[in-house]
């Protein structure tokens, strides 16, 4: 999931959805899904903040920041709109972005993406049925 620590909303709901569902898959077929999320923020989301917010949400989540060049790069790769508005200091500001998750496979491929309008029932059927048709592929 492409988001930021200081999203008031949309990022924490979307990550406690994803969370639902992981723990689903976990005790469906076991702790085959790695989490995942990308800062859109390399501003004010340090390594340290990441981590502190993936954990919060889920014990395995890794939480990947990097340089603005190096978030651009990664946000272009997965076809990722992010951009920043309301700007009302330095470090107080939101940032648009998709509200997408990615669900890869272990070979870095690509097998399905969950919108906001999708349940964390959804969700976790998606990837349990993905898990057991590519068991060699799926993180």
């Amino acid at each position: 999931y492409f988001g930021f620590t200081n999203c008031p909303e949309v990022c924490p709901t979307e990550m406690a959805k994803q969370s639902r569902a992981i723990q689903m898959v976990d005790e469906e077929v076991g702790p085959v899904v790695t989490p995942v999320f990308i800062s859109v923020d390399p501003f004010r989301d340090t390594p340290a903040q990441v981590d502190k917010y993936c954990q919060a949400f889920h014990p395995r989540m890794v939480g990947l920041t990097g340089t603005t060049e190096q978030v651009k790069s990664v946000a272009r790769a997965y076809r990722v709109y992010f951009n920043e508005t309301a700007r009302n200091s330095e470090q107080e500001y939101l940032i648009d972005h998709s509200i997408i998750q990615y669900f890869m496979g272990r070979d870095g491929k690509f097998l399905h993406y969950f919108g906001n309008n999708m349940s964390e029932r959804e969700m976790a059927d998606k990837m349990k049925a993905a898990i057991l048709e590519h068991k060699d592929r799926v993180v």
